[in-house]
């Protein structure tokens, strides 16, 4: 008798233990998916986590916005007319001087005064001009005010490894610098400039190297709002992060644009974002773009 209710007691104990072990595997697997769904930019957590933040910075964000309302003092369009241009001229040559004039909206409706950037130029001025890093983009004005940049030739001093092939999905990085990517990539993607609040934030300058023209510094609430007339007017077709480079305290991310001018042809530019570690969050500390791979 004693041996029976022995045995039966061990048989309790192991079927526990295997209920224990299952549980546990099964919470493990559950943590791994969601770990993978998560690098992904599936998990519902983390569109959660945004909704949340989005709330926090609605409200900062459009006071950066108001605080840099557009003032027509650079150009001699009717803000109460709607933008109709028939062609912007665009003509470049690769190691030329290249001329562009006006902008062309992807809509009758739109404005000069839709921009949030405040210092467009919209007509190659006699002087030296500030190229904008989406010189290539025809529903972008081409030029900024020069006179709110600061010309700097000294490259950022980024220190970072090798560059590892992002869109093959193998590259392991910190979880930080992945949420930073997946936003990048998100803002542009689903045309959200408040997915780069976070990139840019207020407080400190960034290093602009445009296609054409000397490299420059702009304050960060000037970057972000010429950032998001890109993010929020451009009809982005693919947005692909192809290769990053990670150190300590930097890292560098490529990018491949491709996307649709307003006459339906597509084009395509090149992109790297220089990444600092701030504050405990990585921000755009340099900007470049170009018509070549960088």
């Amino acid at each position: 008798m004693v041996a029976v209710v022995t045995y039966m007691m061990l048989k309790i104990s192991a079927l526990a233990c295997t209920s224990l072990l299952l549980v546990g595997l099964t919470s493990l697997s559950a943590a791994q998916d969601r770990g993978r769904d998560d690098r992904r930019g599936g998990d519902q957590g983390r569109d959660r986590r945004r909704d949340r933040d989005r709330q926090r910075h609605d409200s900062d964000m459009e006071q950066r916005f108001r605080a840099n309302t557009y003032r027509d003092t650079h150009n001699h369009y009717d803000h109460g007319a709607p933008i109709v241009i028939s062609e912007p001229q665009i003509r470049t040559w690769e190691y030329s001087p290249a001329y562009r004039s006006g902008y062309f909206g992807y809509g009758n409706d739109w404005r000069d005064s839709s921009f949030r950037f405040r210092f467009y130029i919209f007509d190659r001025p006699r002087s030296e001009p500030a190229f904008s890093p989406f010189y290539y983009y025809a529903n972008l004005p081409a030029y900024l005010d020069p006179h709110q940049v600061e010309y700097h030739v000294n490259r950022v001093p980024v220190q970072v490894g090798r560059k590892m092939r992002y869109e093959d999905g193998n590259v392991r990085l910190n979880r930080d610098l992945d949420d930073t990517i997946l936003d990048i990539r998100d803002s542009v993607e689903k045309n959200d400039y408040h997915l780069a609040g976070d990139l840019i934030p207020r407080g400190y300058r960034v290093r602009i190297d445009p296609p054409l023209g000397r490299p420059y510094y702009l304050d960060s609430d000037e970057f972000y709002s010429l950032y998001s007339d890109m993010v929020s007017t451009t009809k982005t077709r693919h947005f692909d992060i192809t290769d990053v480079q990670e150190g300590r305290d930097w890292a560098q991310v490529y990018v491949r644009h491709t996307f649709d001018d307003p006459w339906n042809r597509s084009n395509t530019t090149y992109m790297r974002y220089t990444l600092e570690l701030a504050g405990g969050h990585y921000r755009i500390a340099e900007f470049a773009t170009s018509r070549r791979s960088l």
